[in-house]
């Protein structure tokens, strides 16, 4: 029986599932600490690895570690060359896609509807009614109804999006590193990323990030952007150059911007964000869902699939770099 070591944190009520579910296949040793000291130890004699994460110390002192289960889609984090010449597969998970897609489609909606702008006006006036005809005020909201949506980014996340919006309009441009199929693209077009850019009003950035879309979004790509776009962002904060985001905002070359992810530590051109009254700012929450965790509950699966002898899904391309 082979030794599966669990390094991801997990509730009682999971992690009594995962032991029901799984330890008739394995052997299941959950971590008692995080030191690298300690872990290097522990993955000498492991075969298969849960968790979001792995220093490449404890990597190096693998000797029959076979697979890498990631309890997420962030293969950023992790060393990728050095998996591949211990000869790891690493497997990802996808079901928590819908909860993101959902949740980047609900930025949008704040963003365009302005109502997280409203919401503080209101605060600020102790509740006081905040009328149309204040000096200064635009008390207009826009609407997605028959707008041009572009999708940068179509793996499971970006796919949900558009089935999401799809009831708004006909109009979605696509851009993935791979064109992807016209059936698979429910009425959508295949785009270069410029040609998105230049042509649609909302934008939303759902690509893995990778060495080729570390900072994608730079200052030339926002100028080429349409007077008013809305952005949305649900993919990595790396894959934006914040200070040209900054400075697209202050010189209203974008209408507004969503985020939910951040760079790892915080910049000043982050900092400057908060001023501007078209932004939404989330704390990365799109995959924390209330009742459960659904990377886990897809990460057990991944499990016994692989205890049967199967092959799970989601296996990650060295290659492609996700």
């Amino acid at each position: 029986m082979k030794r599966l070591l669990v390094l991801q944190k997990m509730p009682g009520e999971t992690k009594a599932k995962f032991v029901e579910m799984l330890s008739t296949y394995f052997e299941i040793d959950f971590a008692g600490s995080f030191d690298p000291a300690y872990l290097k130890e522990k993955i000498r004699e492991t075969e298969v690895c849960f968790g979001s994460f792995l220093p490449d110390a404890v990597i190096d002192a693998a000797e029959v570690l076979e697979v890498f289960q990631l309890a997420g889609t962030g293969v950023d984090k992790l060393n990728l060359k050095l998996f591949r010449d211990k000869g790891v597969k690493i497997y990802k998970t996808q079901a928590h896609s819908k909860y993101v897609a959902e949740f980047a489609v609900a930025m949008l909606h704040c963003l365009v509807k302005k109502i997280a702008f409203f919401d503080r006006l209101l605060r600020a006036n102790d509740g006081q009614l905040v009328q149309s005809n204040m000096p200064g005020l635009d008390f207009s909201s826009g609407t997605l109804l028959e707008k041009r949506i572009g999708i940068i980014g179509y793996g499971h996340i970006g796919k949900c999006i558009h089935r999401l919006l799809h009831p708004y309009t006909s109009q979605f441009y696509i851009n993935a590193a791979t064109p992807k199929p016209e059936q698979e693209l429910m009425g959508g077009e295949n785009v270069t990323l410029e040609e998105l850019i230049r042509e649609v009003d909302v934008i939303f950035i759902a690509c893995p990030l990778t060495a080729a879309t570390k900072g994608l979004i730079d200052k030339e790509r926002f100028q080429m952007s349409r007077t008013g776009s809305m952005w949305i962002n649900i993919s990595r904060g790396e894959i934006i150059d914040f200070e040209a985001l900054t400075e697209a905002l202050e010189k209203r070359i974008i209408g507004g911007i969503a985020i939910d992810n951040w760079y790892p530590r915080q910049t000043d051109a982050q900092k400057q964000l908060s001023k501007f009254d078209n932004v939404v700012l989330s704390p990365y929450r799109a995959t924390n869902i209330s009742g459960g965790n659904p990377n886990i509950e897809d990460a057990m699966h991944n499990l016994v699939s692989l205890g049967k002898g199967e092959e799970p899904g989601n296996v990650v391309n060295y290659e492609k770099g996700y």
